[in-house]
């Protein structure tokens, strides 16, 4: 299943060129078993079964079944003929699907110097082998090659009076998604309905293409954010499903669940969260009735209901279902290492989205694990994942490691393909992300250009990678007050997004909040106020009114409303913001302690300290209590609860927890000696105010220490 991410983060634009990719066609799964190794089978009937077996999920029995027809076939024919080099790209076509792409090459080269030397070069199946090459190399982001097999596979099927209306239906359908692809929407409806012409007039007669078809346009339908078009599509065809007799019971109801899974996706993309998880919950019906919940189909349908729960913040409904679905696919006789990476890494997404990073960075290790066990020490999937730990690593401080971790991955796509693979642009822009948390400026405009270039040799400038690029330039000029610059940058990248509309609206919200922090250090918080409102409105249009997305987007808010001297807006602003990540993602969790961080210092600046003694304690308590004493936020408490004593007189109290806010510090961000030396100012502050002359002393030789080491580290 592909894992579904957004634009906001690396995630999903790594998804771009992995084999995460949404499939234009539903992969349809089954529980039957192999045949017994007695039986006969001619090399067609074990196509078929393994076919079969593709459809319906299971494509380890699939991969077993196509072996099996490969060796009937050569004991029949031989291993030079035309039929052998028909089941040579089924087999391929499987392990293309499971991104073993060596294996898939090999076969299909294999299969094309077979057809070249048997067959004319006009012949309908060497088109067909050009198509999968096209799709082989469009899963790797290789374009210009996959542009290459597509126009001789187009130009061969069309021109054929021989190619049947699924072949050549199938070629426009693949064609259209490499289109979609590169985010050439109006391409890829030209070729898509091409296919739907072919396939709708004969849908009696080939429902099978008919229904793939009418998925592949609601493919385009739904990430160009057409959704009402993909809703109706989808609507006609449960209705012609409905009257449909299939000759395949299993895989007729695995197509419908597929059917489901797409409606519940198109409403949730539409904010629809109700319709979304009845959908979804329709496509589990069908399974459990027709398939054990113990069967990869049922792991597989009930994470359609965990990313309902996901985009909802529904964190531990989202967890629940992850969790059982990693329990079923590790409870099967032969364990997909393939479907137990994929969950693995859906698992340690969604605790990095709410800031679980220690669980977060365990999954993507077991990942590692699961994909190094088929595809070795350097694959696509292994770079992808290491922009994982990379962005994991990030969120928590660790610099050095994910600076590491992606230039680990840098160096394995360029030695797998080339240094203007689209990948490596991404991971440039990571790169450039890493920098900006560094304050390395300069490095990250640097790593922001070389993406952009990498970029453009594939994509026009409105598409959604490149407003990405502006919107990471824009928050480098904001680093270095240069805000009219990030402010064009941010109206730019907002441009893209209202022209391009495969960009998901909801990244709006989040440039609008980057938009109200530009006017809030210029000093214009009145146009702050006006920009942050509408993140909050475009935010709650595609998650709804608890996503944990509005904790940030709420808190910016209250400040704004403070600066403007609207406290009790502000508090209002404060209290929702740690009401809605209490609900979402529950009060022991980092962000929520983030939250409570805010209100008390809000209190203590509004002279309200009991009840900022009140929210820090409580803050204090969490962590200690949830083990959480490694996230740089403890020290922050501390040293903000220390100069709180302080303005109330309680100097012990104050010179006690700006000594715990070093030593939290030391524990959570070793590297960032910035606020070491922070704590030491309070602290010889206090010490000057007390005439403690010598301990005031110590205090500046510790900040001038670490003040050389900073040095130190810059200079490497």
């Amino acid at each position: 299943m592909p894992l579904l991410t957004t634009l906001t983060g690396l995630s999903m634009s790594l998804n771009f060129v992995s084999r995460y990719f949404v499939v234009l066609v539903c992969t349809f799964v089954s529980i039957s078993s192999l045949p017994a190794e007695d039986t006969q089978y001619t090399w067609q009937e074990l196509s078929d079964q393994s076919d079969r077996q593709f459809y319906l999920d299971e494509e380890l029995k699939a991969i077993k079944l196509s072996e099996q027809a490969l060796q009937a076939v050569k004991d029949e024919f031989g291993d030079d003929h035309s039929n052998y080099a028909i089941v040579l790209i089924d087999l391929a076509s499987i392990y293309e699907s499971r991104a073993l792409f060596d294996r898939t090459e090999q076969l299909l080269n294999r299969a094309l110097a077979i057809q070249t030397k048997n067959l004319p070069p006009d012949h309908i199946d060497i088109g067909t082998t050009h198509r999968w090459f096209g799709e082989f190399y469009n899963d790797q982001a290789l374009t210009k090659l996959a542009q290459e097999h597509f126009d001789k596979a187009l130009q061969i099927h069309e021109k054929s009076r021989e190619v049947s209306v699924d072949e050549l239906a199938k070629t426009y359908r693949y064609y259209a998604k490499y289109q979609m692809n590169l985010e050439n929407v109006d391409k890829a409806k030209e070729y898509i309905y091409k296919a739907q012409e072919l396939t709708v007039s004969l849908k009696d007669e080939d429902p099978v293409s008919h229904i793939k078809t009418q998925l592949a346009l609601v493919r385009i339908y739904k990430n160009n954010s057409e959704y009402e078009a993909a809703i109706k599509v989808l609507s006609e065809l449960l209705v012609f499903m409905d009257n449909y007799q299939p000759d395949d019971s299993l895989k007729f109801y695995y197509r419908l669940t597929g059917v489901y899974e797409w409606l519940s996706s198109v409403y949730l993309d539409m904010g629809d969260f109700d319709k979304a998880e009845k959908a979804a919950n329709k496509a589990v019906e069908i399974v459990e009735k027709n398939f054990s919940d113990e069967s990869i189909q049922y792991a597989l349908t009930i994470e359609t209901i965990a990313e309902v729960y996901d985009k909802q913040s529904k964190f531990q409904q989202a967890e629940e279902y992850l969790q059982k679905s990693l329990h079923v696919i590790n409870s099967q006789s032969e364990v997909d290492m393939m479907r137990l990476g994929d969950i693995h890494i859906a698992l340690s997404e969604m605790y990095s989205d709410y800031d679980e990073y220690q669980l977060a960075d365990e999954h993507t290790q077991k990942a590692f694990k699961a994909f190094r066990k088929i595809y070795g020490y350097e694959h696509l999937t292994l770079a992808y994942l290491l922009g994982e730990l990379s962005s994991t690593c990030a969120s928590q401080l660790q610099y050095k490691a994910a600076e590491s971790h992606c230039m680990q991955a840098i160096n394995m796509l360029t030695g797998l393909y080339s240094n203007e693979h689209i990948m490596i642009g991404m991971m440039k822009m990571q790169l450039a992300r890493i920098y900006l948390k560094q304050q390395r400026s300069s490095e990250a405009e640097q790593a922001i250009l070389q993406a952009r270039k990498i970029l453009q040799n594939d994509f026009k400038d409105q598409s959604a990678l490149i407003a990405f690029s502006s919107r990471m330039l824009g928050e480098m000029y904001l680093q270095r007050g240069m805000y009219d610059k990030a402010k064009s940058e941010f109206l730019q990248t907002l441009n893209t997004i209202n022209n391009n509309k495969m960009i998901p609206q909801t990244f709006a919200g989040s440039i609008y909040q980057n938009l109200a922090e530009v006017s809030s250090e210029q000093g214009n918080f009145k146009q702050a106020k006006l920009y942050i409102i509408k993140a909050a409105k475009r935010t709650i249009e595609g998650y709804g009114p608890d996503s944990n997305y509005l904790i940030n987007i709420y808190s910016d808010h209250a400040y704004i409303c403070y600066k403007l001297e609207q406290l009790k807006e502000a508090e209002k602003l404060f209290k929702k913001s740690f009401e809605i990540s209490t609900k979402s993602v529950g009060e022991n969790n980092p962000a929520s302690i983030f939250t409570i961080n805010d209100l008390a210092l809000f209190y203590q600046n509004t002279q309200d300290f009991e009840s900022a003694i009140q929210y820090y304690d409580q803050a204090i308590e969490i962590i200690n209590t949830m083990d959480q004493t490694r996230l740089p936020i403890h020290g922050t408490i501390l040293l903000n609860k220390g100069s709180l004593h302080e303005r109330q007189g309680e100097d012990k109290k104050a010179e006690s927890h700006y000594k715990q806010a070093i030593q939290a510090y030391i524990k959570a961000t070793p590297d960032k000696l910035e606020s070491q030396i922070y704590c030491y100012k309070f602290l010889a502050a206090l010490y000057d105010r007390l005439e403690r002359y010598h301990d005031a002393s110590n205090a500046r030789k510790e900040i001038v220490r670490l003040e050389f080491r900073m040095e130190g580290v810059k200079k490497q």
